[in-house]
């Protein structure tokens, strides 16, 4: 299993859809769980040992608000946004005639391999982003099994390696969700750490039932305040699967999330929170490092071809 990780972590793909106003840095390096190199309006990406080149134009997204694109002839959805880079398709990349959606076709793993292969190394650790003081908790019955949607999963998304710097994500994660009437409800978080920024990744997100996020509620406006300081802003977000970005005017620990509006679900009515955490780990090189004649594979970047 060690191997497979060694060589699962080298691919990634990652992309942008030009209708989104996102605010993504021209210029920062990714590795985990690949090696990403973004310059501008281009993408850098290991493939085979050599960097691939994308333009953030050149993908899609689809009814269920999911970006998506075909690589190496397997369509793949992708979760991106403030360096957190995630992908899932139905196929394994590398070996296309393997039934596994969790070798090398997903960021995402699965319990039975976490209890497997995690659970029992002292590399691998699940992930805690923030702790959270939530208002309500939806509880509901599936087979006589009760499910809670409370905040564990939503601050304990993906587990990181520190021997091979990688980071892989909670196939099965259940949101925070309530079935309440949302409005004024507020979050409490404790980020751990002094920051100028925090994440949301909005809504119900399931790589394998991409439904769910539109078929439940989902954020559309916030406000944020804090217990270390008098600001209070506003936040709106645009309604995709996205790993949201929000702003602080200044540093602060503690904050305050108070729910204002929110996207109406075509099928539910429950409101779903699948993430709220840290902005993920980046390394922030010299710039002309960050060049990509610079990059060096094997001393070189090609266009990968679907042959």
């Amino acid at each position: 299993m060690r191997k497979k990780i060694l060589v699962f972590t080298f691919f990634l793909h990652f992309f942008l859809f030009n209708c989104y106003s996102f605010p993504v840095d021209d210029y920062y390096r990714v590795r985990s769980p690949g090696e990403i190199i973004k310059i501008k309006d281009n993408i850098g990406m290991l493939f085979n040992n050599t960097y691939q080149i994308r333009n953030i134009k050149e993908y899609n997204i689809d009814e269920d608000g999911w970006f998506n694109t075909s690589y190496c002839g397997t369509n793949m959805y992708i979760i991106f946004g403030s360096n957190y880079f995630v992908y899932h398709s139905d196929k394994d990349l590398y070996y296309p005639e393997s039934a596994s959606k969790f070798n090398f076709g997903s960021s995402y793993l699965s319990l039975e391999e976490y209890q497997k292969y995690i659970k029992n190394s002292g590399s691998w650790i699940l992930w805690r982003n923030a702790s959270m003081k939530i208002p309500d908790v939806l509880e509901e019955y599936s087979n006589d099994k009760k499910i809670t949607y409370d905040d564990f999963d939503a601050t304990h998304y993906f587990y990181f390696c520190n021997e091979i710097d990688a980071q892989l994500f909670k196939y099965n994660s259940l949101p925070w969700a309530t079935s309440k009437n949302p409005i004024n409800m507020k979050i409490e978080v404790n980020l751990f750490d002094k920051t100028d920024s925090f994440i949301i990744l909005n809504g119900y997100v399931h790589p394998d039932k991409r439904y769910l996020y539109k078929a439940n509620r989902r954020l559309k406006k916030i406000k944020i305040s804090s217990l270390d300081s008098d600001f209070s802003i506003i936040n709106e977000f645009e309604d995709v699967v996205h790993f949201h970005e929000i702003k602080l005017p200044e540093k602060v620990q503690f904050i305050t999330i108070e729910i204002l509006d929110y996207y109406e679900g075509n099928k539910y009515q429950d409101l779903c929170v699948q993430m709220i955490g840290n902005k993920n780990i980046v390394y922030e090189d010299r710039k002309e490092f960050l060049d990509f004649n610079d990059l060096s594979y094997n001393g070189s970047y090609n266009e990968y071809q679907i042959k």
